[in-house]
């Protein structure tokens, strides 16, 4: 009888689904240069800036590290889109693909905000201005 595996924890699903979001705003800044058509140290620097944008802007608001410094695998999941844009833009990626991977991020983040706020236990959902 083979061993049983572990069953995944809620907090492996939410960092599947950052890392999701990633990927996917990284493949729709890649797309941008595939319109434009640019070289591929454009899609680079475009799947890159998409990819991780918000969360190094917020990082830098809250005063908190900035998460893809200390997580290189984040870079290589942006150079990763960015490449793969590069070699199927043609095929794959054509019409409408930008549209869809945008949504597909923010439902992405979308949810891994709601879960990650539902595991806080916090039960405001819009912050008071008057709260200190």
């Amino acid at each position: 009888m083979s061993p049983a595996l572990p069953a995944p924890s809620l907090g492996t699903a939410l960092e599947l689904i950052d890392l999701f979001g990633i990927a996917v705003f990284a493949v729709s800044g890649a797309l941008l240069a595939a319109e434009r058509k640019q070289t591929l140290v454009t899609f680079l620097f475009f799947a890159v800036v998409t990819g991780v944008g918000g969360g190094t802007l917020r990082d830098l608001l809250i005063g908190a590290p900035v998460f893809w410094v200390r997580e290189n695998g984040v870079l290589l999941i942006c150079f990763a889109a960015a490449v793969a844009v590069w070699l199927l833009r043609g095929r794959w990626f054509a019409g409408q693909a930008l549209l869809w991977f945008d949504a597909a991020g923010l439902g992405a983040y979308a949810t891994y905000g709601a879960a990650k706020r539902w595991l806080s236990g916090s039960r405001r959902y819009l912050p008071s201005p008057w709260a200190c």
